[in-house]
């Protein structure tokens, strides 16, 4: 089971003994609250730390050694204040909290009658409350002093402003009994500068990131609290603190990404490595979306610039990149620097700047990158591993894939990321390897001959090896100009054309390629990834004739290309040669059984030229091996729309019934075909599906949720495109519903509905939406007019 860290609700014991590297800071905490029950001295302590790097963890081990001293009860009282205190903007708001954490935490007859204190302070004349409030403290107080523990501080001196802040600090002064104790995730100008009341107050601690040393203990300690004795030994193996160090170097020592970071190294130790890692940058994602959120849209401009680039850049960079004079980078430079999420760096004179929570950059990345999550992850991979290891685990993970039943899925999807980890020229090797690979079906010889081989990382110089890490970044520009550079010198001639031709097609230069590559043939011949690029080459020019003829030279020489199979079908499907274009998917899938473009694309081939009952044979297989099948569910949605086929929607109702799981992929394709449907010109061919869903929905409980769910997305789909859609289509729909769902919990919602988003945005009619209760107004709100501002 993972393990789920949470400071506030762990127990005591468990919390002391994950204090890794803060034990001797919270030893210091505890030593002022000592003084504090034992002296009476007053300490002011505020610790400064980034999101995630242990603050709350820290504070509550400080507030159980207090709350469990035994001189604690006669000397002072705890306030321990939840960790976001929203909504405080006034002294008077912040006493209300204090007493809030009271009844929060003690169980006695003082506070209760301090809950009856708090009604009489309700009904006191506005202008007194503050200072009938400040009497209930005392009262309660009875002489002991107050000890504050208090999260985001900032915030909570945001809200409180300069007057509210001057309340506060008048209190603190005149009766002399306050110590406060508390977190910030920055500093801030509340006790900054000088005309504030809280400049010089606390003594700030700043805390440090976890060295790889402190990660190492952190993980051990987790690895402990789950009495994983087989992942501890393996942590004690060069390639267990080697995991260890590629983590803690992609987290920069965060505790909080650390912990998240923890199921992902146990998948690593068990070999699930894609799905785990996937699995937890998605858990991530959020918290850093919303961490940006904070910022201004100035700010959020600059740390999307710097999240982008994987070196430190100036500030004439920034100001260049993201439109902004250069005076107010400087400006907005300094605050993002008080405020953690940037570092700089001086080299003489000039600052260069950088993200300073490498991970920010996940948020921008997997929205904005083509490749999208992927990338980051085959990113992490070549840092995690050596080239011949990714080879080889590659090589096992393909080998399972074809040999074992059990797990089959996970086998494909983790060899093809291994896959995309690969550097482009060791690609013809693998393809040799994997060829001799999949030939030997005893598994325990297969696997000696995966570890016997010698992966050959040297048959290629490093120059060469610089060039293909620069394409593999996409940085063609620069790779050109240093082949042209380097062929000046001393790269031999056939191996410049062959570089510079596969440089030429990156920069969409097809016609360029196809000269530098047929000189590399001319003196190589026998080489099939150069046929290959010349093929591509070819087809970039329109000469899909030429194209064809070297994709076929390639596959003489070597036939197992399911890549090349895939785009001589592709070219065999435009010209129209549905024939050849038939087998050549089909050897695609044959040496790739999980490529789900060549499915996708061969169902679609045979549906277009009406084959529908090898269309339908196809398909059944299709979506037992295909990698994506959401994308055959999708073409099947449209195929059933275009020759309005109710036997083919027969057919996914029955697939759907016998194979339904519940998931998201099976709920988007029923809601896309309703949505999709709805737009339909044919009124009929629409009633008469809403019938088949309802009849199978009774045949099949357990899908009635989900016909309704993708009814009621079709609905909300229609509002939000209602610009092409008139409202005649809407009664039209209402009828539909009223012969179809005559039985449905959700019709009358659906008649509500549609004729309250008729008067709204028809009729223009900005009152209809009151006659929504609260919560169905809440609904529309976020399905339809929410989404309507997004687009």
């Amino acid at each position: 089971m993972a393990y789920i860290f949470n400071s506030k609700i762990e127990n005591p014991e468990r919390l002391e003994r994950m204090l890794v590297a803060r034990r001797p800071l919270v030893d210091l905490l505890e030593k002022r609250a000592n003084a504090l029950i034992d002296k009476g001295t007053l300490s002011q302590t505020l610790l400064i730390g980034p999101r995630g790097s242990g603050k709350t963890h820290m504070l509550k081990v400080f507030f159980n050694r207090v709350w469990n001293n035994p001189k604690r009860e006669e000397k002072i009282v705890v306030a321990y204040m939840v960790e976001d205190e929203y909504g405080i903007d006034t002294f008077l708001d912040f006493l209300i909290r204090i007493f809030n954490a009271f009844m929060r935490w003690y169980e006695n007859d003082e506070t209760k009658q301090l809950a009856e204190e708090i009604e009489k302070l309700k009904h006191t004349n506005p202008d007194q409350r503050e200072s009938y409030a400040i009497d209930i403290l005392n009262k309660y107080l009875n002489g002991r002093d107050l000890l504050i523990i208090v999260e985001n501080l900032n915030d909570i001196f945001k809200g409180l402003d300069k007057e509210g802040q001057a309340r506060l600090r008048d209190y603190i002064q005149q009766y002399n009994n306050t110590a406060i104790f508390a977190s910030s995730q920055a500093l801030f100008s509340d006790i900054q500068q000088e005309d504030k009341p809280f400049q010089n107050f606390f003594n700030i601690t700043h805390l440090k990131k976890l060295s790889y040393e402190e990660a190492m203990l952190l993980v051990n300690a987790l690895a402990e609290e789950e009495k994983l004795e087989d992942f501890k030994a393996f942590l004690d193996t060069p390639r267990g603190k080697a995991n260890v160090h590629a983590v803690f170097d992609l987290t920069q020592g965060n505790h909080r990404l650390l912990v998240t970071f923890f199921d992902f190294l146990k998948a690593e130790f068990k070999s699930d490595l894609a799905e785990a890692f996937l699995h937890t940058i998605d858990k991530l994602k959020p918290y850093y979306e919303s961490y940006f959120k904070l910022l201004s849209p100035q700010q959020q401009k600059i740390v999307q610039y710097l999240s982008s680039k994987r070196k430190p850049v100036t500030g004439k960079d920034i100001s260049l990149n993201s439109f902004i004079p250069h005076t107010t980078v400087s400006k907005q430079m300094s605050e993002l620097q008080k405020l953690g999420y940037v570092e700089s760096t001086k080299v003489g004179k000039e600052a260069f700047y950088e993200i300073a929570e490498p991970m920010l950059r996940l948020a921008f990345e997997v929205n904005e990158n083509k490749k999208g999550i992927i990338s980051i992850f085959i990113e992490f991979l070549t840092q995690l591993y050596e080239v011949e290891e990714i080879a080889r685990r590659y090589l096992t993970f393909k080998y399972l894939s074809t040999s074992t039943l059990q797990g089959k899925d996970t086998y494909y999807r983790e060899a093809d990321f291994y896959m995309l980890a690969i550097p482009n020229y060791l690609l013809s090797q693998m393809v040799e390897y994997e060829s001799r690979l999949l030939s030997i079906k005893d598994k325990s010889k297969a696997f000696e001959y995966i570890d016997s081989l010698a992966i050959k990382t040297n048959n290629i110089d490093e120059f060469s090896k610089h060039i293909y890490s620069l394409t593999d970044n996409d940085q063609w520009k620069e790779a050109l100009e240093k082949t042209n550079d380097e062929h000046q010198r001393n790269i031999e001639q056939y191996r410049y054309f062959g570089l510079k031709g596969y440089i030429l097609i990156g920069m969409k230069n097809y016609s360029a390629a196809v000269k530098e590559l047929n000189n590399y043939i001319h003196e190589n011949p026998n080489n099939a990834g150069v046929w290959h690029n010349l093929a591509v080459a070819y087809d970039g020019t329109g000469n899909t004739n030429k194209a064809v003829d070297c994709y076929k030279r390639e596959l003489e020489l070597d036939a197992t290309s399911s890549n090349s199979w895939f785009n001589l079908a592709f070219i065999y499907d435009k010209k129209k040669d549905y024939a050849a274009a038939k087998r050549a998917y089909e050897n695609a899938i044959e040496h790739r059984p999980n490529f789900s473009e060549a499915w996708f694309n061969l169902c679609t081939l045979l549906f277009e030229n009406n084959r529908m009952e090898e269309y339908k044979e196809l398909l059944i297989q299709a979506l037992a091996k295909s990698e994506n099948t959401q994308e055959l569910k999708i073409a099947q949605v449209n195929h059933i729309l275009k020759i309005e086929s109710l036997e083919l929607l027969d057919f996914l109702m029955i697939h759907l019934e016998k194979n339904w799981h519940e998931n998201d992929e099976d709920r988007l394709t029923l809601q896309i075909l309703v949505s999709k449907l709805f737009h339909h010109s044919s009124l009929q061919f629409i009633s008469k599906i809403l019938n088949r869903f309802y009849e199978f929905s009774k045949k099949e409980p357990k899908l009635l949720y989900f016909f309704d769910t993708a009814m009621s997305a079709g609905i909300c789909t229609c509002f939000i495109n209602h610009h092409s859609l008139n409202e005649t289509r809407f009664t039209e729909l209402v009828n539909v519903i009223e012969e179809n769902y005559n039985d449905s919990v959700l019709k009358e919602f659906w008649k509500k509905f549609i004729s309250i988003g008729v008067d709204y945005f028809y009729k223009q009619d900005s009152q209809a939406l009151l006659r929504f209760t609260k919560e169905e107004r809440g609904l529309f709100k976020q399905l339809v007019l929410d989404r309507i501002r997004l687009e």
